[in-house]
């Protein structure tokens, strides 16, 4: 096959018209020597195939009456050929294409592919028909070179020589990579076929262990196409070759993969069926014409579970458990899918130690989420509010806040009301429980509360009187309204009935309310522990 194209490179050389320089010897030591610094101005690396463009420029300083320069290169790398050369040079930087050759007489060209010369001559104007300056930055060479197809991987050194009237300017030789393709390293190249049931390749020549031919080999690609088949087209690494062309003939310069579509001539028509797909459904793209699918056509099938359940295979034409799958039509087809209800859990809120009615929840599938309630209808233990839902009765397991979105698992739900002391809003009262006392009599707790009017205010208030267990069970509670004055600190008493006192001693509270909102706190409560009387 004809070589691919490559990116040409490009080569920028910048000196000086000074002085003349003696001959250039790309082996010479640096410190003593002065060499031509060739700029790569794309990557300075090169396979086999590739043309690289050398430019030389002046400066904007130079004064040349005279050139002369001989231009090396490497002839184990690169070789020349009727392009190497440009005999016009043009100076696209100023003046649109200024010509450096209205400065010097037209130059004298000659090259040696063998030893590797470019050599350059070009003299001085007749006297007075010379400028002062020369164009600035004016191209005066520029050579094609392209690297061999058997170059050896390695560098390639560029330099000037037998410079009559030139200063190279630089320190250091240029070099560039040149990158061998694979039929270099290997000694061969290999090409491989893409096989197809539809149809084959034939090779001529044949090539040398299935798959090798020698660089440069011309190979006849012909597709056959089985019964009832047709050729398309070649596909792969084929270049600028015409893929239709049938049999076609190319070139091999490096490994390559060659394959071959075919189509049906006359194709026929299958039916398509849904078989059972009892809580779901099956998609279909594209879709059958009357049923019917033409053959060779690829269909992609799609299950669809309904709500509440989940897909678990196919059915039929295919037992897959993947979902969508493709199915290539070749016969009569029957497809149906197996869907599963998705197992259900239940989410239970539990009102630790609160009262009224907890939260309600449906149950809940597997894998979708839920909305975690609010407190609802329920009612906080006096002194308490509520603060959040946990999975753990004492709050050590997740916390999680009313509008939270919990996916549920494998298992059934609790979460636990955790509460809160209600804290003092303002410090107007202080709450004193002046005695406590069970009375067998009347099976009733007497008390005397008395409330320090701290700040001289008057207020409506709600007090509320609480008989706890030890391990704070509420038994009994009561609750009355008074009426303070800003000049008083009322002490009162009261008495909550008790019918048995619990054998390990109970625990009474008194609570402070604005009457007004009935759930902002007055004063901080005060609270005794009661033995067994």
């Amino acid at each position: 096959m004809s070589r691919k194209k490559k990116n040409i490179l490009l080569l920028t050389v910048t000196f000086c018209m000074i002085f003349s320089l003696a001959a250039v010897d790309v082996n010479a030591a640096p410190s003593t020597e002065r060499y031509v610094d060739i700029n790569m101005l794309s990557p300075n690396e090169a396979s086999p195939g590739d043309v690289v463009t050398v430019e030389l420029n002046i400066d904007s300083t130079a004064n040349i009456n005279a050139l002369s320069y001989t231009f090396h290169f490497n002839p184990e790398l690169f070789e020349i050929n009727e392009t190497t050369v440009d005999s016009v040079w043009y100076d696209d930087a100023v003046n649109g294409r200024t010509a450096l050759w209205d400065c010097l007489k037209a130059p004298h060209i000659g090259f040696n592919a063998e030893a590797g010369t470019i050599s350059v001559y070009a003299g001085a104007l007749d006297e007075g028909d010379a400028p002062e300056y020369n164009e600035p930055y004016a191209i005066i060479g520029k050579f094609h070179l392209k690297v061999k197809m058997y170059a050896p991987s390695g560098y390639s050194r560029f330099t000037l020589s037998d410079a009559l009237t030139l200063d190279a300017g630089a320190d250091s030789p240029a070099s560039m990579s040149v990158t061998p393709n694979d039929c270099m390293v290997y000694g061969y190249c290999i090409l491989t076929i893409v096989n197809t049931p539809k149809g084959s390749i034939s090779l001529n020549p044949a090539p040398v262990d299935g798959d090798k031919y020698l660089e440069g080999t011309e190979v006849t690609l012909t597709a056959v196409p089985n019964e009832r088949y047709r050729f398309v087209r070649f596909t792969g690494d084929l270049g600028e070759y015409n893929p239709t062309q049938n049999p076609l003939t190319i070139s091999i310069y490096d490994h390559i993969t060659i394959g071959a579509t075919f189509e049906l001539i006359s194709p026929e028509q299958y039916a398509f069926t849904i078989g059972d797909t009892t809580n779901g459904s099956i998609m279909l793209n594209p879709a059958p014409q009357n049923g019917k699918y033409f053959e060779e056509t690829v269909v992609t099938a799609t299950a669809i579970p309904n709500y509440g359940y989940s897909f678990v295979r196919f059915t039929g034409a295919s037992e897959s458990t993947v979902n969508p799958i493709q199915i290539t039509i070749d016969g009569d087809k029957i497809l149906g899918a197996i869907f599963e209800a998705i197992p259900t859990h239940t989410v239970t809120y539990n009102l630790n130690g609160g009262s009224g009615t907890p939260p309600a929840q449906a149950p809940v599938m597997e894998g979708a989420g839920f909305t975690v309630a609010g407190s609802g209808n329920m009612i906080a233990p006096l002194g308490k509010r509520f603060k959040e839902w946990n999975t753990q009765e004492n709050g050590s397991g997740t916390s999680y806040a009313p509008g939270a979105i919990i996916t549920m698992g494998t298992s059934d739900i609790t979460l636990y009301a955790l509460w809160e002391d209600i804290p003092t809003l303002y410090a107007d009262y202080v709450i004193d429980i002046s005695s406590a006392a069970y009375s067998d009599a009347t099976q009733s707790i007497g008390l005397s509360v008395t409330i320090y009017n701290i700040r001289s205010k008057s207020a409506n208030a709600f007090l509320s009187f609480a008989v706890y267990t030890s391990n704070n069970k509420l038994l009994k509670v009561k609750s009355r309204n008074i009426d303070i004055q800003d000049t008083q600190s009322p002490t009162l008493t009261d008495s909550i009935a008790l019918s048995a006192v619990p054998e390990d001693g109970y625990i009474i509270k008194v609570f402070l309310w604005d009457s007004m909102t009935g759930i902002t706190p007055l004063a901080a409560g005060d609270s005794v522990n009661m033995g067994n009387n």
